[in-house]
């Protein structure tokens, strides 16, 4: 059987159509920010082809060790995502895994810094008193917490001198 001259370029048109459709369904990062971040903090990701059909799970990886992301928001066009809060500090490649038969990780060309959460430096308050200690005690004695410190007592530490021993010739 012989096509028309017709008929062959809306075959060839149907076929770009379909292969433009599948190439917008594979799922595509075009920008992450923020690139750096701490455990726990939230990074957004704008691509194509992000929605639910086609992207099944995404994860951070140092390709030694795939560290799988919580997706809290997910459109064809942008996603939410939030960093394991027992992510280690380190250099992470985006990875997606799509949704499929058969599922393929894809490698992003984008990488994320997890910095070490910084914990506040520690601080060293004026011990607080009660107010009914102030007023009812002649003793100093300063209340932190749960812990009750006598001041005598931390001023003059109790050392306990010891003989030398012998030593044998």
């Amino acid at each position: 059987m012989v096509t028309s001259g017709a008929a062959a370029p809306a075959k060839l048109l149907l076929l770009a159509a379909s292969l433009t459709l599948h190439a917008d369904s594979v799922p595509n990062a075009a920008d992450v920010s923020p690139r750096i971040g701490t455990p726990g903090a939230t990074l957004t990701i704008t691509g194509t082809g992000l929605n639910r059909s086609a992207l099944d799970e995404i994860y951070l990886t140092d390709h030694v060790f795939d560290l799988k992301v919580r997706i809290l928001e997910q459109t064809p066009t942008s996603l939410k995502v939030r960093i394991p809060p027992f992510a280690k500090p380190g250099r992470f490649q985006l990875l997606f895994l799509t949704a499929s038969k058969n599922p393929v990780l894809l490698e992003q060309p984008f990488h994320i810094e997890i910095e070490e959460t910084q914990v506040g430096a520690a601080t060293t308050a004026a011990p607080i008193e009660p107010a009914n200690a102030l007023a009812s005690s002649t003793s100093s004695t300063a209340w932190i917490g749960w812990l009750q410190l006598d001041s005598k007592r931390a001023a003059t530490p109790q050392v306990e001198a010891k003989p030398k021993p012998e030593s044998k010739p």
